[in-house]
């Protein structure tokens, strides 16, 4: 059986969720967490938006360099937008759980 990404998030937030000392489980978990780029699909330019909020943040986190370097070759028109976003996605999911959407 194959597991995917955001199938993973879903089931860690579950646990989460059901090991909780709060009544309702939202008062934990910060804006943004777990997933939330799969979930509500976001579009290329917000994602990029929040890229972009994230800058100093971003530029230390692991993968930066590769999503840098696809942005380069799309723009460049070498890749597909598909191709950019399967490694834009993931990486501003982590932003964001780490950070929430913005860094102000």
């Amino acid at each position: 059986m194959r597991v995917t990404e955001s199938k993973l998030r879903k089931i860690i937030r579950q646990v989460i969720c059901e090991s909780m000392p709060y009544d309702s489980p939202d008062e934990f978990m910060p804006a943004g967490s777990y997933g939330e780029v799969e979930e509500s699909h976001m579009s290329l330019d917000e994602m990029e938006s929040i890229l972009m909020s994230h800058s100093y943040e971003a530029q230390r986190a692991d993968g930066y360099n590769e999503v840098m370097m696809k942005r380069r070759l799309y723009y460049d028109g070498r890749i597909s937008r598909s191709e950019y976003e399967s490694v834009l996605s993931p990486f501003v999911g982590d932003l964001i759980e780490i950070y929430g959407r913005s860094s102000f």
